[in-house]
C-alpha cells in the first residue's frame, strides 16, 4: 500500500518524465463541524517563483542544478501537501459521519416516541373498549 511519500515520489518522477502536463490535488476540506466543501490546488507545475507580488524579485541561483533541487525538494513538498490533503480529508468525513449518526439517532429517538404515543393511544382504546364491555354486561344482568 501507498504511503504518502510514495505516491508524492511516484507523482514528482512521473511529471518530471512528462507523463503529465500538470498535477492538480482534489479533496475535502473540513470547515466546521456541518460543513465540508470540495477543494481542488494546482501542486505542478510550480508558478513562477520570480515575482512574490507586485515586487520584482532577482531568479534565484542554485547549487546543486535546479534539476537536482526539484528532484530533492518536490517530492517532499508533494508529501506534504498530500498528506494535509488527506488529514484534511479524514476530518471531514469524520465530521460528516458524525452529523449523519447525530440526525439519525434524532430520527430514531422521534420515531420510538411517535411509536409509544401510538401504542399508548390502542392500549388505552384497548382498555376503554374492556370496560364498555364489562358494564354493558353488567347492565345487562342487572336488568
Amino acid at each position: 500500500m501507498y504511503g504518502a511519500m510514495d505516491i508524492a515520489e511516484d507523482v514528482a518522477a512521473r511529471f518530471k518524465k512528462g507523463e503529465f502536463d500538470s498535477v492538480d490535488l482534489i479533496y475535502t476540506t473540513f470547515v466546521s463541524a456541518v460543513t465540508q466543501e470540495p477543494c481542488e490546488m494546482a501542486i505542478l507545475p510550480v508558478e513562477n517563483l520570480n515575482s512574490w507580488g507586485n515586487t520584482r524579485h532577482a531568479a534565484p541561483v542554485y547549487d546543486p542544478s535546479p534539476e537536482e533541487v526539484f528532484e530533492g525538494m518536490m517530492p517532499a513538498y508533494l508529501c506534504g501537501l498530500l498528506y494535509s490533503a488527506i488529514v484534511d480529508s479524514f476530518a471531514s468525513e469524520q465530521a460528516a459521519r458524525r452529523a449523519a449518526m447525530e440526525s439519525a439517532s434524532d430520527n430514531a429517538d422521534e420515531m420510538i416516541e411517535n411509536l409509544s404515543l401510538m401504542y399508548n393511544r390502542a392500549r388505552q382504546d384497548q382498555i376503554t373498549q374492556e370496560l364498555t364491555e364489562i358494564s354493558s354486561a353488567s347492565l345487562n344482568d342487572s336488568v
